[in-house]
């Protein structure tokens, strides 16, 4: 089993080094994506937490085989 996780500081600095000054404000703080594919886990973590928490859970609920983790700020 494969995890694949996107962390709020880690995608702010892969913003910044590109030049984008805006950053993802939601409620999470962390996505963790499980299943068998690393680099899809690695996608729908990276998805799941642009999306944000509801939409996210929805998103992930689309692929079978898939587990995750949405750690929020509330």
């Amino acid at each position: 089993m494969l995890v694949g996780s996107y962390h709020a500081e880690r995608l702010n600095k892969l913003l910044q080094k590109a030049g984008i000054h805006s950053s993802v404000k939601n409620d999470l703080l962390s996505v963790s994506i499980t299943g068998a594919d690393s680099m899809v886990c690695d996608i729908l973590s990276t998805a799941a937490y642009v999306l944000g928490s509801k939409k996210g859970v929805q998103l992930i609920h689309n692929y079978s085989g898939f587990d995750s983790v949405f750690i929020t700020s509330r």
